[in-house]
């Protein structure tokens, strides 16, 4: 566009400050949505896909289509993310974010290639939370390794064992989620809210003829778990096992045989003191 106020994505990002709106015409995208800053609690910064177009974002390099990483009161909605190497990247201290009313769709990138909320290592500074997903469609995430592992999932809050199990406090409602390697959603921090959303992760991708001698899947096609909420952090210090998740009003299931022979639950509670309640399973 000629117009004064347009600009490149890259220059948005680099340039977008608290209270700006970045209106994002229609088209296909090779750069992602990266801001440079944060907005405040009262001054978000905010990228809004222009109403009536269609903005794509898609192969933009070995990073997310969509990286919030360091920034806080950042609003992303009505954009679609799609075959990029990963499609978002909530990192390094990233809190009261919000995702809403997009599509984000086949990760391209080895094992965590969906929506990760989680730092490696995480630290109190590093931590992520309070971000809130909402009113999307998500799906396509991980990959089958050659000897039919399944490698990563589509969303995953916090990381096993030590690495992050304090990004907590996020909220994942009203979406359709379906399709991951190894789950549809896992969740390894605390107090965090799953409700309202429909999550599925039947039979969907192909792997090996070898992995039918560890799972006799229908038509060679492999699924996973779906919601799974973990306590895998009892060398944190903050953590004692209670994870106080609420996990609500959720249609879960079905759930597909995996590549490799091992589980493939609807719901996983691995947590104390969660509230699990309305769901249809």
């Amino acid at each position: 566009l000629s117009d004064k106020l347009a600009c490149a994505m890259a220059t948005a990002n680099k340039n977008a400050a608290a209270g700006d709106t970045i209106n994002v015409r229609g088209g296909i995208y090779n750069t992602n949505i990266q801001p440079a800053l944060s907005g405040s609690s009262g001054k978000r910064i905010t990228y809004r896909g222009y109403t009536g177009e269609t903005v794509t974002i898609t192969k933009v390099g070995n990073v997310a289509g969509i990286q919030l990483n360091g920034v806080g009161y950042v609003t992303i909605t009505n954009v679609t993310v799609r075959d990029t190497y990963q499609l978002v990247n909530i990192q390094n201290g990233s809190n009261y974010n919000e995702i809403s009313h997009c599509t984000l769709a086949n990760g391209t990138g080895p094992a965590n290639n969906g929506v990760n909320i989680f730092t490696i290592r995480a630290t109190s500074e590093t931590q992520n939370t309070n971000n809130w997903i909402h009113h999307c469609t998500i799906y396509g995430g991980g990959f089958i390794k050659a000897g039919c592992d399944d490698a990563g999932g589509l969303i995953s809050i916090g990381a096993d064992n030590t690495y992050d199990g304090i990004s907590d406090r996020n909220t994942i409602e009203e979406n359709h989620i379906y399709w991951g390697a190894h789950h549809a959603l896992k969740v390894n921090t605390r107090f965090n809210v799953i409700r309202n959303n429909f999550i599925h992760n039947e039979g969907h991708f192909e792997a090996s003829a070898a992995c039918q001698l560890k799972a006799c899947a229908p038509d060679g096609l492999y699924g996973n778990r779906v919601l799974s909420v973990l306590n895998n952090h009892k060398g944190v210090a903050a953590w004692s096992g209670d994870t106080y998740n609420l996990i609500e009003n959720n249609r879960l299931g079905s759930a597909g045989l995996a590549s490799d022979g091992n589980g493939a639950e609807n719901l996983t509670l691995g947590g104390e003191r969660d509230i699990a309640r309305y769901n249809t399973i």
